[in-house]
């Protein structure tokens, strides 16, 4: 069974100052890896992002987001 990622045990990969930089976005933001790995979500994106599939074995998530309306922008 694969491991499900909860939303807020999400890796802290970035400074107080990042987070609170992503946070005052009042829109959601979701934070990918090279590899698509989901690294940060702030507090928009975790509630449009509850009950989707997060797990590593679920089908892209880059995609669903696009699907739903998503800008990917590569940083």
């Amino acid at each position: 069974m694969p491991h499900t990622v909860q939303l807020n045990s999400l890796p802290s990969v970035f400074s107080p100052l990042a987070k609170a930089l992503l946070d005052g976005f009042s829109e959601g933001v979701v934070v990918f890896d090279v590899e698509g790995r989901l690294l940060y979500a702030n507090q928009q994106a975790r509630e449009a992002l509850e009950g989707m599939d997060l797990s590593e074995g679920a089908p892209d998530l880059q995609p669903r987001l696009a699907a739903l309306g998503g800008r990917l922008r590569p940083l």
